[in-house]
Protein backbone atom coordinates (compact mmCIF):
# COMPACT_ATOMS: atom_id res chain seq x y z
CA UNK A 1 0.00 0.00 0.00
CA UNK A 2 0.97 3.52 -0.57
CA UNK A 3 0.91 4.55 3.30
CA UNK A 4 1.65 1.45 4.78
CA UNK A 5 3.84 -0.46 2.12
CA UNK A 6 6.40 2.76 0.92
CA UNK A 7 4.34 4.37 -1.68
CA UNK A 8 2.91 1.48 -3.77
CA UNK A 9 -0.83 2.47 -3.74
CA UNK A 10 -3.70 -0.36 -3.46
CA UNK A 11 -7.64 0.08 -4.07
CA UNK A 12 -8.43 0.19 -0.89
CA UNK A 13 -6.85 2.97 -0.18
CA UNK A 14 -7.34 4.93 -3.58
CA UNK A 15 -10.72 6.11 -3.28
CA UNK A 16 -10.11 8.40 -0.02
CA UNK A 17 -6.85 9.38 -1.66
CA UNK A 18 -9.32 10.73 -4.64
CA UNK A 19 -11.77 12.42 -2.71
CA UNK A 20 -8.62 14.08 -0.45
CA UNK A 21 -7.21 15.26 -3.60
CA UNK A 22 -10.17 16.57 -5.31
CA UNK A 23 -11.15 18.32 -2.14
CA UNK A 24 -7.47 19.55 -1.88
CA UNK A 25 -8.40 20.34 2.09
CA UNK A 26 -11.56 19.87 4.15
CA UNK A 27 -10.00 22.86 6.67
CA UNK A 28 -8.61 25.89 5.07
CA UNK A 29 -4.72 25.94 5.22
CA UNK A 30 -4.84 29.53 6.52
CA UNK A 31 -6.34 28.24 9.94
CA UNK A 32 -5.22 26.24 12.79
CA UNK A 33 -6.13 22.29 12.94
CA UNK A 34 -6.36 21.38 16.51
CA UNK A 35 -4.58 17.81 16.68
CA UNK A 36 -5.27 15.94 20.16
CA UNK A 37 -1.96 14.70 21.43
CA UNK A 38 -3.46 11.94 24.10
CA UNK A 39 -0.71 12.79 26.97
CA UNK A 40 1.80 14.93 28.17
CA UNK A 41 5.37 14.65 26.96
CA UNK A 42 7.70 11.51 28.26
CA UNK A 43 4.21 9.71 28.90
CA UNK A 44 2.74 7.03 26.94
CA UNK A 45 -0.60 5.54 26.14
CA UNK A 46 -1.34 2.20 27.45
CA UNK A 47 -4.74 -0.30 27.08
CA UNK A 48 -6.13 1.22 29.78
CA UNK A 49 -6.40 4.26 28.01
CA UNK A 50 -4.32 5.50 31.07
CA UNK A 51 -0.94 8.02 30.22
CA UNK A 52 1.98 6.57 32.17
CA UNK A 53 4.95 8.22 32.89
CA UNK A 54 7.77 6.74 31.25
CA UNK A 55 11.15 6.00 33.40
CA UNK A 56 12.89 6.41 30.25
CA UNK A 57 13.24 9.44 27.88
CA UNK A 58 10.99 8.53 25.32
CA UNK A 59 11.45 9.22 21.14
CA UNK A 60 9.94 12.92 19.71
CA UNK A 61 6.64 13.04 19.17
CA UNK A 62 6.29 12.44 15.49
CA UNK A 63 2.87 11.02 13.76
CA UNK A 64 3.35 9.82 10.54
CA UNK A 65 1.84 12.62 7.99
CA UNK A 66 1.22 12.10 4.10
CA UNK A 67 1.02 15.31 2.30
CA UNK A 68 -0.88 14.37 -0.51
CA UNK A 69 -0.03 17.90 -2.46
CA UNK A 70 3.74 15.77 -2.97
CA UNK A 71 2.35 12.79 -3.15
CA UNK A 72 4.72 11.81 -0.06
CA UNK A 73 5.36 11.76 3.39
CA UNK A 74 6.72 14.60 5.61
CA UNK A 75 9.85 13.64 7.23
CA UNK A 76 10.11 12.02 10.66
CA UNK A 77 9.46 14.81 13.75
CA UNK A 78 8.09 17.44 10.90
CA UNK A 79 4.77 19.18 11.89
CA UNK A 80 2.28 21.07 9.56
CA UNK A 81 2.73 24.92 10.92
CA UNK A 82 -1.05 25.19 10.98
CA UNK A 83 -1.69 22.39 13.14
CA UNK A 84 -1.87 23.73 16.98
CA UNK A 85 -1.13 20.92 19.23
CA UNK A 86 -3.32 20.26 22.55
CA UNK A 87 -2.00 17.96 25.29
CA UNK A 88 -3.21 16.14 27.06
CA UNK A 89 -6.61 15.56 25.41
CA UNK A 90 -8.64 12.50 24.61
CA UNK A 91 -12.10 13.00 22.15
CA UNK A 92 -15.23 12.63 23.66
CA UNK A 93 -17.23 9.69 22.60
CA UNK A 94 -20.61 10.12 24.40
CA UNK A 95 -23.69 11.77 23.57
CA UNK A 96 -21.94 14.80 21.76
CA UNK A 97 -20.22 12.41 19.30
CA UNK A 98 -23.01 10.46 18.12
CA UNK A 99 -23.87 10.77 14.35
CA UNK A 100 -26.69 12.35 12.69
CA UNK A 101 -28.36 8.89 12.40
CA UNK A 102 -28.15 8.29 15.64
CA UNK A 103 -24.92 5.57 15.35
CA UNK A 104 -23.43 5.16 18.81
CA UNK A 105 -19.38 6.07 19.41
CA UNK A 106 -16.99 4.28 21.50
CA UNK A 107 -13.49 4.98 22.09
CA UNK A 108 -11.19 2.46 20.26
CA UNK A 109 -7.29 1.76 21.86
CA UNK A 110 -5.33 1.44 18.54
CA UNK A 111 -1.09 0.12 18.70
CA UNK A 112 0.41 2.09 16.34
CA UNK A 113 2.67 -0.73 14.70
CA UNK A 114 2.46 -4.57 15.03
CA UNK A 115 5.63 -6.54 14.97
CA UNK A 116 6.53 -7.12 11.35
CA UNK A 117 2.78 -5.31 9.58
CA UNK A 118 2.30 -1.92 7.83
CA UNK A 119 1.46 0.84 10.42
CA UNK A 120 -2.11 0.68 11.80
CA UNK A 121 -3.30 4.29 10.81
CA UNK A 122 -1.59 7.43 9.17
CA UNK A 123 -2.61 11.21 9.05
CA UNK A 124 -2.91 13.58 6.49
CA UNK A 125 -1.62 16.96 6.74
CA UNK A 126 -5.40 18.61 6.70
CA UNK A 127 -5.66 17.20 10.28
CA UNK A 128 -7.86 13.82 8.89
CA UNK A 129 -6.70 9.98 10.44
CA UNK A 130 -6.82 7.22 8.17
CA UNK A 131 -6.88 3.56 9.95
CA UNK A 132 -5.99 0.73 7.86
CA UNK A 133 -9.21 -1.34 8.91
CA UNK A 134 -11.71 1.52 8.95
CA UNK A 135 -13.41 2.63 5.59
CA UNK A 136 -13.68 6.22 6.07
CA UNK A 137 -11.39 9.14 7.51
CA UNK A 138 -11.72 10.30 10.99
CA UNK A 139 -12.07 13.55 12.28
CA UNK A 140 -9.18 15.42 13.88
CA UNK A 141 -12.25 15.69 16.62
CA UNK A 142 -12.66 11.98 17.06
CA UNK A 143 -9.15 10.91 18.04
CA UNK A 144 -5.61 11.40 19.56
CA UNK A 145 -2.67 10.18 18.50
CA UNK A 146 1.09 8.95 20.55
CA UNK A 147 3.34 7.53 18.96
CA UNK A 148 2.80 3.55 20.37
CA UNK A 149 -0.66 4.23 20.03
CA UNK A 150 -3.89 6.48 19.30
CA UNK A 151 -7.56 6.94 20.40
CA UNK A 152 -10.05 6.87 18.16
CA UNK A 153 -14.45 7.15 18.40
CA UNK A 154 -15.63 4.16 16.22
CA UNK A 155 -19.14 3.19 15.68
CA UNK A 156 -20.90 0.08 17.50
CA UNK A 157 -22.80 -2.13 16.05
CA UNK A 158 -25.96 -2.34 18.78
CA UNK A 159 -26.13 -5.91 18.32
CA UNK A 160 -22.38 -6.60 18.90
CA UNK A 161 -22.06 -4.02 21.67
CA UNK A 162 -24.81 -6.39 23.82
CA UNK A 163 -22.90 -9.60 23.16
CA UNK A 164 -20.01 -8.04 23.44
CA UNK A 165 -20.44 -6.80 26.50
CA UNK A 166 -21.14 -10.38 27.95
CA UNK A 167 -18.05 -11.38 27.40
CA UNK A 168 -14.23 -11.27 28.25
CA UNK A 169 -12.14 -9.88 26.25
CA UNK A 170 -8.54 -11.68 25.67
CA UNK A 171 -5.78 -10.13 23.81
CA UNK A 172 -4.11 -12.73 21.55
CA UNK A 173 -0.89 -11.23 20.43
CA UNK A 174 -1.03 -12.91 17.09
CA UNK A 175 -4.76 -12.74 16.34
CA UNK A 176 -6.96 -15.75 15.25
CA UNK A 177 -5.30 -18.38 12.70
CA UNK A 178 -1.18 -17.68 13.95
CA UNK A 179 0.96 -18.31 16.62
CA UNK A 180 3.92 -16.40 17.64
CA UNK A 181 7.48 -17.72 16.08
CA UNK A 182 10.72 -17.35 18.53
CA UNK A 183 13.06 -17.69 16.06
CA UNK A 184 11.57 -14.94 13.84
CA UNK A 185 10.19 -12.45 16.55
CA UNK A 186 7.11 -12.29 14.69
CA UNK A 187 3.62 -13.96 14.48
CA UNK A 188 3.44 -16.33 11.61
CA UNK A 189 0.65 -18.44 9.81
CA UNK A 190 1.62 -22.52 9.07
CA UNK A 191 -1.38 -24.48 7.28
CA UNK A 192 0.31 -27.75 9.13
CA UNK A 193 -0.44 -26.27 12.45
CA UNK A 194 -2.99 -27.22 14.59
CA UNK A 195 -3.92 -23.71 15.78
CA UNK A 196 -4.97 -22.52 19.40
CA UNK A 197 -8.46 -21.11 19.91
CA UNK A 198 -9.59 -19.14 22.57
CA UNK A 199 -13.29 -20.64 24.08
CA UNK A 200 -16.92 -18.82 22.51
CA UNK A 201 -17.27 -17.06 25.74
CA UNK A 202 -14.43 -14.68 24.97
CA UNK A 203 -14.01 -11.81 22.77
CA UNK A 204 -10.85 -12.38 20.93
CA UNK A 205 -8.53 -8.80 20.38
CA UNK A 206 -5.56 -9.58 18.07
CA UNK A 207 -2.24 -7.90 18.96
CA UNK A 208 0.33 -6.94 21.27
CA UNK A 209 0.71 -4.69 24.40
CA UNK A 210 1.81 -1.38 23.44
CA UNK A 211 5.13 -1.18 25.06
CA UNK A 212 8.33 1.39 24.84
CA UNK A 213 10.65 0.98 21.94
CA UNK A 214 8.36 -2.64 21.58
CA UNK A 215 9.97 -4.54 24.46
CA UNK A 216 8.30 -7.01 25.51
CA UNK A 217 8.86 -9.72 28.50
CA UNK A 218 7.53 -13.58 28.69
CA UNK A 219 6.05 -13.75 32.68
CA UNK A 220 4.92 -17.25 32.63
CA UNK A 221 2.60 -19.52 31.25
CA UNK A 222 -0.94 -19.67 31.39
CA UNK A 223 -2.20 -23.38 34.05
CA UNK A 224 1.73 -22.86 35.27
CA UNK A 225 1.57 -20.01 37.14
CA UNK A 226 -1.24 -17.81 35.96
CA UNK A 227 -5.05 -19.09 34.71
CA UNK A 228 -7.28 -16.86 32.85
CA UNK A 229 -10.30 -16.27 34.12
CA UNK A 230 -13.97 -15.94 32.24
CA UNK A 231 -13.96 -12.01 32.37
CA UNK A 232 -10.70 -12.05 30.79
CA UNK A 233 -8.38 -11.40 33.51
CA UNK A 234 -5.09 -13.29 34.78
CA UNK A 235 -5.02 -14.96 38.39
CA UNK A 236 -1.77 -16.24 39.73
CA UNK A 237 -1.13 -19.07 42.17
CA UNK A 238 -2.54 -17.09 45.00
CA UNK A 239 -5.49 -16.00 43.61
CA UNK A 240 -4.82 -12.35 42.74
CA UNK A 241 -6.10 -10.74 39.53
CA UNK A 242 -4.00 -9.17 37.27
CA UNK A 243 -5.88 -6.85 34.48
CA UNK A 244 -3.25 -4.64 33.03
CA UNK A 245 -1.82 -5.13 29.47
CA UNK A 246 -0.82 -7.96 28.02
CA UNK A 247 -1.18 -10.93 25.65
CA UNK A 248 -1.11 -14.52 25.47
CA UNK A 249 -0.05 -16.81 22.82
CA UNK A 250 1.75 -20.35 21.98
CA UNK A 251 5.10 -20.08 20.28
CA UNK A 252 5.43 -22.12 17.40
CA UNK A 253 8.84 -23.61 18.26
CA UNK A 254 6.83 -25.07 21.32
CA UNK A 255 3.06 -25.68 20.49
CA UNK A 256 2.82 -28.55 22.82
CA UNK A 257 3.49 -26.36 25.65
CA UNK A 258 1.17 -23.68 27.59
CA UNK A 259 0.59 -20.76 26.15
CA UNK A 260 2.85 -17.95 27.32
CA UNK A 261 1.88 -14.38 28.81
CA UNK A 262 3.25 -11.07 27.07
CA UNK A 263 3.68 -7.96 28.94
CA UNK A 264 5.62 -4.79 28.49
CA UNK A 265 9.26 -5.04 29.98
CA UNK A 266 8.63 -1.46 31.78
CA UNK A 267 5.37 -2.79 33.14
CA UNK A 268 6.57 -5.93 34.41
CA UNK A 269 6.35 -4.87 38.48
CA UNK A 270 2.63 -4.81 37.85
CA UNK A 271 2.51 -8.82 38.05
CA UNK A 272 3.56 -10.47 41.30
CA UNK A 273 7.68 -9.40 41.14
CA UNK A 274 10.08 -12.10 42.93
CA UNK A 275 11.87 -10.77 45.98
CA UNK A 276 15.29 -12.20 44.08
CA UNK A 277 15.45 -9.46 41.43
CA UNK A 278 15.56 -7.11 44.40
CA UNK A 279 18.12 -8.41 46.40
CA UNK A 280 20.45 -10.17 44.00
CA UNK A 281 21.40 -7.12 42.51
CA UNK A 282 22.53 -5.88 45.64
CA UNK A 283 24.27 -9.10 46.90
CA UNK A 284 26.24 -8.92 43.49
CA UNK A 285 27.12 -5.13 43.87
CA UNK A 286 28.57 -6.20 47.04
CA UNK A 287 30.24 -9.00 45.37
CA UNK A 288 32.07 -6.93 42.54
CA UNK A 289 33.33 -4.07 45.37
CA UNK A 290 35.15 -6.77 47.18
CA UNK A 291 36.57 -9.06 43.99
CA UNK A 292 38.09 -5.69 43.29
CA UNK A 293 39.48 -5.05 46.98
CA UNK A 294 40.90 -8.39 46.77
CA UNK A 295 42.52 -8.02 43.23
CA UNK A 296 44.04 -4.56 44.60
CA UNK A 297 45.33 -6.56 47.96
CA UNK A 298 47.05 -9.39 45.34
CA UNK A 299 49.22 -6.55 43.84
CA UNK A 300 50.39 -5.50 46.94
CA UNK A 301 52.62 -8.46 46.57
CA UNK A 302 54.77 -7.24 43.33
CA UNK A 303 57.26 -10.41 43.82
CA UNK A 304 54.54 -12.50 42.95
CA UNK A 305 53.32 -11.29 39.87
CA UNK A 306 55.60 -14.04 37.46
CA UNK A 307 54.75 -16.79 39.89
CA UNK A 308 51.74 -19.97 38.06
CA UNK A 309 49.63 -19.88 40.82
CA UNK A 310 49.56 -16.32 41.31
CA UNK A 311 48.60 -15.98 37.44
CA UNK A 312 45.60 -18.94 37.79
CA UNK A 313 43.96 -17.00 40.31
CA UNK A 314 44.31 -13.38 38.51
CA UNK A 315 42.25 -14.88 35.92
CA UNK A 316 39.82 -17.01 38.02
CA UNK A 317 39.37 -13.29 39.96
CA UNK A 318 39.05 -11.40 36.61
CA UNK A 319 36.55 -13.79 34.97
CA UNK A 320 34.07 -13.99 37.68
CA UNK A 321 34.36 -9.77 38.56
CA UNK A 322 33.58 -9.66 35.22
CA UNK A 323 30.74 -12.07 34.69
CA UNK A 324 29.29 -10.62 38.29
CA UNK A 325 29.67 -6.73 36.51
CA UNK A 326 27.65 -8.15 33.53
CA UNK A 327 25.33 -10.18 35.48
CA UNK A 328 24.54 -6.90 37.91
CA UNK A 329 24.16 -4.98 35.06
CA UNK A 330 21.12 -7.18 33.58
CA UNK A 331 19.34 -7.41 36.85
CA UNK A 332 19.23 -3.46 37.62
CA UNK A 333 18.52 -2.43 33.97
CA UNK A 334 16.95 -5.72 32.28
CA UNK A 335 13.77 -3.44 31.36
CA UNK A 336 16.07 -0.76 29.37
CA UNK A 337 18.10 -3.46 27.73
CA UNK A 338 17.90 -3.72 23.91
CA UNK A 339 17.00 -7.30 22.94
CA UNK A 340 20.96 -6.99 21.54
CA UNK A 341 22.43 -6.25 23.81
CA UNK A 342 20.82 -8.93 25.94
CA UNK A 343 21.83 -11.46 23.67
CA UNK A 344 25.63 -10.15 23.64
CA UNK A 345 25.02 -9.73 27.49
CA UNK A 346 23.77 -13.63 27.90
CA UNK A 347 26.51 -15.05 25.60
CA UNK A 348 29.73 -12.90 27.47
CA UNK A 349 28.20 -14.05 31.12
CA UNK A 350 28.42 -17.74 29.46
CA UNK A 351 32.23 -17.33 28.70
CA UNK A 352 33.31 -15.83 31.61
CA UNK A 353 31.00 -18.01 34.17
CA UNK A 354 32.70 -20.72 32.49
CA UNK A 355 36.16 -19.68 32.33
CA UNK A 356 35.99 -18.88 35.91
CA UNK A 357 35.27 -22.25 36.60
CA UNK A 358 37.81 -23.93 34.44
CA UNK A 359 40.69 -21.55 35.71
CA UNK A 360 39.72 -22.69 39.48
CA UNK A 361 40.09 -26.49 38.01
CA UNK A 362 43.43 -25.30 36.91
CA UNK A 363 44.10 -24.39 40.17
CA UNK A 364 42.73 -27.44 41.41
CA UNK A 365 45.24 -29.13 38.79
CA UNK A 366 48.22 -27.17 39.62
CA UNK A 367 48.12 -27.68 43.63
CA UNK A 368 47.57 -31.42 43.01
CA UNK A 369 50.64 -31.31 40.78
CA UNK A 370 53.09 -29.56 43.22
CA UNK A 371 51.71 -32.06 46.20
CA UNK A 372 52.01 -35.04 44.11
CA UNK A 373 55.64 -35.99 45.11
CA UNK A 374 57.10 -36.15 48.45
CA UNK A 375 59.73 -34.46 47.66
CA UNK A 376 59.58 -30.50 47.23
CA UNK A 377 60.27 -29.09 43.47
CA UNK A 378 61.27 -26.86 41.70
CA UNK A 379 60.89 -25.90 37.65
CA UNK A 380 63.18 -23.74 35.28
CA UNK A 381 61.65 -21.01 33.10
CA UNK A 382 60.97 -23.24 30.27
CA UNK A 383 58.94 -25.86 32.32
CA UNK A 384 57.27 -23.19 33.95
CA UNK A 385 56.18 -21.20 30.53
CA UNK A 386 55.11 -24.48 29.10
CA UNK A 387 52.95 -25.51 31.92
CA UNK A 388 51.18 -21.87 32.09
CA UNK A 389 50.69 -21.76 28.09
CA UNK A 390 48.95 -25.59 28.58
CA UNK A 391 46.99 -23.80 31.11
CA UNK A 392 45.68 -21.04 28.96
CA UNK A 393 44.61 -22.80 26.32
CA UNK A 394 42.47 -25.34 28.43
CA UNK A 395 41.15 -22.47 30.34
CA UNK A 396 40.56 -20.12 27.86
CA UNK A 397 40.20 -22.61 24.90
CA UNK A 398 37.23 -24.98 26.29
CA UNK A 399 35.11 -22.53 27.37
CA UNK A 400 35.57 -20.00 23.89
CA UNK A 401 34.43 -23.70 22.29
CA UNK A 402 31.34 -24.46 24.38
CA UNK A 403 30.18 -20.74 24.68
CA UNK A 404 30.89 -20.47 20.73
CA UNK A 405 29.20 -23.46 20.00
CA UNK A 406 26.21 -22.24 21.92
CA UNK A 407 25.78 -19.05 20.21
CA UNK A 408 25.92 -20.85 16.74
CA UNK A 409 23.32 -22.88 17.64
CA UNK A 410 20.97 -19.52 18.38
CA UNK A 411 22.00 -18.36 15.01
CA UNK A 412 21.24 -21.20 12.75
CA UNK A 413 17.82 -21.61 12.11
CA UNK A 414 15.68 -24.29 13.31
CA UNK A 415 15.59 -26.59 10.51
CA UNK A 416 19.01 -26.79 10.24
CA UNK A 417 19.61 -28.34 13.63
CA UNK A 418 15.80 -29.70 14.72
CA UNK A 419 17.16 -31.96 17.66
CA UNK A 420 19.56 -29.71 18.97
CA UNK A 421 19.01 -28.06 21.92
CA UNK A 422 19.19 -24.33 21.56
CA UNK A 423 20.52 -22.36 24.50
CA UNK A 424 17.67 -19.35 23.18
CA UNK A 425 19.73 -15.99 24.80
CA UNK A 426 17.45 -12.98 25.54
CA UNK A 427 14.44 -14.18 24.54
CA UNK A 428 13.18 -14.79 27.84
CA UNK A 429 15.72 -12.83 29.85
CA UNK A 430 19.58 -11.97 29.40
CA UNK A 431 20.57 -15.46 30.23
CA UNK A 432 19.23 -19.13 29.08
CA UNK A 433 15.88 -19.53 28.13
CA UNK A 434 14.62 -21.97 30.59
CA UNK A 435 15.70 -25.18 32.67
CA UNK A 436 16.22 -27.39 29.77
CA UNK A 437 18.35 -25.06 27.45
CA UNK A 438 20.86 -24.43 30.69
CA UNK A 439 21.58 -27.86 31.36
CA UNK A 440 24.08 -29.07 28.10
CA UNK A 441 25.71 -25.25 28.25
CA UNK A 442 26.43 -24.69 31.50
CA UNK A 443 25.44 -27.11 34.25
CA UNK A 444 26.82 -30.35 33.11
CA UNK A 445 29.81 -29.02 32.18
CA UNK A 446 30.61 -26.71 35.62
CA UNK A 447 29.15 -30.15 37.13
CA UNK A 448 31.92 -32.42 36.15
CA UNK A 449 34.26 -29.36 36.82
CA UNK A 450 32.82 -29.29 40.32
CA UNK A 451 33.36 -33.10 40.95
CA UNK A 452 37.13 -33.29 39.21
CA UNK A 453 37.74 -30.27 41.70
CA UNK A 454 36.67 -32.28 44.89
CA UNK A 455 38.81 -35.47 43.35
CA UNK A 456 41.91 -33.41 42.97
CA UNK A 457 41.56 -32.34 46.43
CA UNK A 458 41.12 -35.75 48.05
CA UNK A 459 44.28 -36.70 46.03
CA UNK A 460 46.31 -33.95 47.79
CA UNK A 461 44.81 -34.13 50.89
CA UNK A 462 46.15 -37.84 50.55
CA UNK A 463 49.52 -36.29 49.95
CA UNK A 464 49.43 -34.03 52.45
CA UNK A 465 48.56 -36.93 55.71
CA UNK A 466 50.10 -39.77 54.20
CA UNK A 467 53.27 -38.58 53.11
CA UNK A 468 56.93 -39.46 54.28
CA UNK A 469 58.52 -36.10 55.01
CA UNK A 470 62.05 -35.57 55.63
CA UNK A 471 63.44 -33.90 58.34
CA UNK A 472 64.91 -30.86 56.32
CA UNK A 473 61.74 -30.27 54.48
CA UNK A 474 59.04 -29.90 57.32
CA UNK A 475 58.90 -25.83 56.36
CA UNK A 476 58.21 -26.61 52.78
CA UNK A 477 55.71 -28.77 54.06
CA UNK A 478 53.94 -26.56 56.19
CA UNK A 479 53.64 -23.87 53.36
CA UNK A 480 52.07 -26.38 50.79
CA UNK A 481 49.64 -26.97 53.92
CA UNK A 482 48.71 -23.27 54.20
CA UNK A 483 48.83 -23.19 50.43
CA UNK A 484 46.46 -26.50 50.56
CA UNK A 485 44.41 -25.11 52.90
CA UNK A 486 43.75 -21.68 51.38
CA UNK A 487 42.97 -23.31 47.70
CA UNK A 488 40.67 -25.85 49.71
CA UNK A 489 38.41 -23.02 50.69
CA UNK A 490 37.95 -21.06 47.34
CA UNK A 491 37.03 -24.35 46.06
CA UNK A 492 34.13 -24.47 48.90
CA UNK A 493 33.53 -21.05 48.24
CA UNK A 494 32.32 -21.29 44.83
CA UNK A 495 31.99 -25.44 44.80
CA UNK A 496 29.49 -25.62 47.29
CA UNK A 497 27.11 -22.91 46.36
CA UNK A 498 27.11 -23.62 42.99
CA UNK A 499 25.93 -27.31 43.57
CA UNK A 500 22.90 -26.06 45.58
CA UNK A 501 22.35 -23.80 42.52
CA UNK A 502 22.50 -27.00 40.56
CA UNK A 503 20.17 -28.98 42.81
CA UNK A 504 18.00 -26.22 42.88
CA UNK A 505 17.73 -26.45 39.02
CA UNK A 506 17.08 -30.03 39.48
CA UNK A 507 14.78 -30.37 42.36
CA UNK A 508 13.04 -27.29 41.83
CA UNK A 509 10.33 -26.40 44.89
CA UNK A 510 8.83 -22.34 45.39
CA UNK A 511 11.84 -19.78 44.92
CA UNK A 512 12.00 -19.24 48.72
CA UNK A 513 13.11 -22.61 49.52
CA UNK A 514 16.48 -21.09 47.86
CA UNK A 515 16.93 -17.64 48.64
CA UNK A 516 19.50 -18.54 51.25
CA UNK A 517 21.58 -20.38 49.02
CA UNK A 518 21.02 -18.20 46.05
CA UNK A 519 22.12 -15.13 48.03
CA UNK A 520 25.29 -16.98 49.16
CA UNK A 521 25.77 -17.43 45.87
CA UNK A 522 25.56 -13.55 44.71
CA UNK A 523 28.08 -13.00 47.60
CA UNK A 524 31.04 -15.05 46.24
CA UNK A 525 33.26 -11.76 45.88
CA UNK A 526 33.10 -11.00 49.68
CA UNK A 527 33.82 -14.79 50.82
CA UNK A 528 36.80 -15.02 47.99
CA UNK A 529 38.01 -11.76 49.79
CA UNK A 530 37.95 -13.41 53.09
CA UNK A 531 39.77 -16.09 51.97
CA UNK A 532 42.67 -14.77 49.79
CA UNK A 533 42.88 -11.30 50.72
CA UNK A 534 42.30 -11.34 54.25
CA UNK A 535 45.84 -13.58 54.56
CA UNK A 536 48.16 -12.43 56.98
CA UNK A 537 50.88 -11.32 54.63
CA UNK A 538 48.09 -9.27 52.65
CA UNK A 539 47.81 -7.34 55.85
CA UNK A 540 51.38 -7.14 56.45
CA UNK A 541 52.30 -6.05 52.98
CA UNK A 542 49.39 -3.56 52.89
CA UNK A 543 50.81 -2.00 56.65
CA UNK A 544 54.57 -1.99 54.70
CA UNK A 545 52.92 -0.17 51.80
CA UNK A 546 50.90 2.60 54.32
CA UNK A 547 54.60 2.78 55.80
CA UNK A 548 56.09 3.20 52.93
CA UNK A 549 58.32 -0.10 52.77
CA UNK A 550 58.75 -2.15 50.10
CA UNK A 551 56.91 -4.87 49.53
CA UNK A 552 59.60 -6.76 48.02
CA UNK A 553 61.50 -6.64 50.94
CA UNK A 554 63.42 -9.93 51.68
CA UNK A 555 61.87 -10.40 55.04
CA UNK A 556 58.24 -10.61 53.81
CA UNK A 557 56.73 -13.73 55.68
CA UNK A 558 60.54 -14.98 56.34
CA UNK A 559 60.51 -17.74 55.21
CA UNK A 560 61.14 -19.70 51.06
CA UNK A 561 60.40 -22.62 49.17
CA UNK A 562 61.80 -24.28 46.26
CA UNK A 563 58.15 -25.37 44.96
CA UNK A 564 57.08 -21.63 43.58
CA UNK A 565 58.54 -21.28 40.49
CA UNK A 566 58.84 -17.94 38.33
CA UNK A 567 59.22 -17.21 34.61
CA UNK A 568 61.92 -14.08 36.09
CA UNK A 569 64.37 -17.05 37.25
CA UNK A 570 65.70 -19.93 36.15
CA UNK A 571 64.68 -21.70 39.55
CA UNK A 572 63.11 -19.47 42.69
CA UNK A 573 63.00 -19.66 45.93
CA UNK A 574 59.82 -17.30 46.28
CA UNK A 575 57.55 -17.63 49.59
CA UNK A 576 54.57 -19.93 49.56
CA UNK A 577 52.55 -17.30 51.25
CA UNK A 578 51.88 -15.20 47.90
CA UNK A 579 51.19 -18.23 46.40
CA UNK A 580 47.28 -17.79 47.34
Amino acid sequence: MTIFRSLRMSSRLFLPFLLLCLTRHSVANDSLIQINKCCNDNEFLNEQLECVRSEVPLPQWSPIIYQPEVSGFLAPGTIPENWAIIKPSKPNCDESSRGPSGDKYSLKFIVAQENGLPPSYVNFDNGSLYLQDHPELISNRHYCIENNAALVCLKVAATNSALDALKGKIFKCCGDNAVYSESKKSCMVDPNVDYWNLNENFTIIGGFPACVNSHYAIHGRLDETYSLNIDGTLSDSHGKNYNQSYCIEKTYENLSEKASIFVCANTYSGFEKDVRFSIYPIGLAISIVFLILTLLSTLLLPCTYHVLHWRCQINYIVCLLFADVLLCFTQFLSMYISPTLCVLSAIAMHFLFLAAFFWLNTMCFNIWWTFRDIRPTSLDKTQETFRLRMYELYAWGVPLVISGIGALMDLLPSEYQPNMMKPKFGEKRCWFYGDAEILPYFFLPIGILLFLNLTLFMATARELTCGLWKTEVVKSTNERATLGRVCLKLVIVMGITWVADILSWGIGGPNYMWYFTDMINTLQGLLIFIVVGCQPQVIAALRRWLNGSSATDNGMGGTSSTNAPSVLNESTTKPVETLC
